[in-house]
């Protein structure tokens, strides 16, 4: 007899079963599902609190739309008659004098001899030949006074710490200028033409 045949076979194992996959959504998805819902209820709640702002806003009786007064502003006109817009009299330089200060402002670009701090007596006399230290008696500076005494000119300063544009002439001091040589002329400051009528004898 062979001696096979007294080998035994081994029992045949039955099938394992496995079990059945789930069909339903992962966990993974229930967790996006989950914060996308709680965004879409953030959204939805921030709408709703703007829109119900904005009606309380717009309800006038708890926000009353404010009313603005706008008062018109009105430039007097250098050119006009000396004493038409100045209630308080003031000499006639007085309201030309933006107007004397303008026509300096078109010489000095029109001889390039433009200022960085403004005009100082010195500057006025070296552009415009005509004028004199006198012409500058009792003109007012940025930061002081000028005088004219046993025909000299001087400065007085009247204010610390000096500015490095100290000397240049305030627009009063214009205006006092500008008196100044209509005296010494003899041209009465009428109009916008006197100014133009000293200037020509200046230049």
């Amino acid at each position: 007899m062979d001696e096979n045949s007294y080998l035994q076979t081994p029992p045949i194992q039955p099938p394992i079963e496995q079990p059945p996959k789930a069909t339903g959504p992962s966990a993974k998805m229930v967790g996006i599902m989950i914060v996308s819902a709680i965004t879409m209820l953030f959204i939805v709640g921030a709408g709703a609190y703007y829109a119900g702002q904005q009606s309380i806003r717009n309800n006038p009786d708890i926000y009353p739309t404010p009313v603005v007064q706008i008062s018109p502003v009105t430039q007097p006109d250098p050119t006009l008659l000396p004493f038409v817009s100045d209630p308080t009299n003031k000499p006639a330089e007085k309201n030309l004098s933006l107007y004397f200060n303008e026509q300096i402002g078109h010489i000095s670009q029109e001889r390039h001899m433009i200022p960085i701090e403004g005009f100082s007596p010195a500057l006025l006399i070296q552009m415009l030949p005509g004028m004199q230290e006198s012409d500058f008696a009792n003109a007012e500076a940025i930061q002081g006074m000028y005088r004219y005494q046993n025909g000299k000119l001087s400065f007085e300063k009247n204010a610390e710490p000096m500015h490095s544009a100290r000397d240049a002439l305030s627009q009063d001091g214009y205006a006092t200028v500008l008196g100044n040589l209509s005296q010494r002329l003899g041209i009465p400051l009428t109009d916008s033409a006197a100014v133009d009528q000293i200037l020509n004898q200046i230049k």
